[in-house]
């Protein structure tokens, strides 16, 4: 059973389309990155997931069944940001009592657990807290929350180094205990690359990409030599995302399937090979004309 599948949907607000004819299919037990630059569509999708939003065309089921109008499969689903507009006047431990009654699976203990880990002050007012703290408590409801389907957008706004850390931390330990699915819109995709199985890229409100992270890797690479080296190895079906020229020496980041063989083959004919940095793949293949002269 898949957690999230999207048909052939569609979002429009007035004229403009923002989502145009997505199909994805998400499956459970995985950790997803959402992928995409401002204005892609990512919160979008992610709102329609959570029936925030109702799609102007196609259908989104979750763990199988049409999420619209439907509160056993809207319960095994939450979503947070690092601003949350409904808890303003609110104090923090109020806050967190509201977890047992929206959250079937939740789990006071760990609460308790993370509240120490963020060090929240529960007798403050969420309006009072500083950005680090009000995004510390949205991570701690969607974690002890033990929703199947946890969707966390761009949470990270405001934590320093050491609370991403340990935001990491906890959210791989979570995943590992408890198998649930998690769905993750991020910018800091060089510092989370090793957290996601899976990325989904988003770009003008299609669906570029939804592959395994390892799998995705194990397909780009980067090839630097001259270009008479680089002429000799390059095949058609290879598909080219990058070319950058210093001199007499090119570099290419090039898309394909690689033969160990092959990759060892390259050294003979004096070429350096380089795996790709995820986020430099993200790049290359989001922007049009990237680095190619075009």
């Amino acid at each position: 059973m898949f957690a999230v599948e999207c048909n052939n949907v569609s979002k429009c607000f007035k004229e403009n389309k923002v989502l145009d004819g997505i199909n994805l299919q998400l499956e459970e037990g995985k950790i997803y990155g959402m992928l995409g630059r401002n204005g892609a569509g990512k919160t979008t999708l992610m709102n329609l997931m959570t029936t925030r939003y109702l799609p102007t065309e196609g259908e989104i089921k979750l763990f199988g069944e049409t999420a619209y109008e439907n509160s056993e499969a809207l319960s095994k689903v939450c979503m947070f940001s690092d601003y949350m507009e409904g808890f303003t006047g609110l104090k923090v431990k109020d806050i967190f009592k509201l977890g047992p009654v929206f959250f079937r699976n939740w789990n006071e203990d760990y609460k308790e657990e993370l509240c120490s880990l963020f060090e929240i002050d529960r007798k403050k007012r969420y309006d009072a807290l500083s950005k680090g703290q009000k995004t510390s408590v949205a991570i701690i409801l969607g974690l002890a929350s033990g929703c199947e389907l946890t969707i966390f957008d761009e949470i990270y706004s405001g934590l320093d180094a050491v609370m991403r850390t340990q935001f990491y931390d906890a959210l791989l330990k979570e995943y590992m205990e408890s198998n649930r699915t998690f769905i993750l819109s991020t910018h800091l995709i060089g510092e989370m690359s090793n957290i996601f199985s899976d990325i989904i890229i988003i770009d003008h409100g299609k669906v570029l990409l939804n592959e395994e992270v390892e799998e995705l890797k194990s397909k780009v690479v980067s090839l630097t030599g001259s270009k008479e080296s680089l002429q000799n190895c390059m095949k058609e079906e290879w598909e080219v995302l990058s070319r950058k020229e210093f001199g007499s020496v090119i570099t290419v980041v090039v898309k394909g399937e690689f033969h160990q063989k092959e990759l060892s083959e390259f050294a003979v004919k004096q070429l350096k090979v380089e795996p790709v940095p995820l986020q430099d793949i993200f790049v290359a293949l989001t922007t049009k004309g990237w680095n190619r002269g075009e």
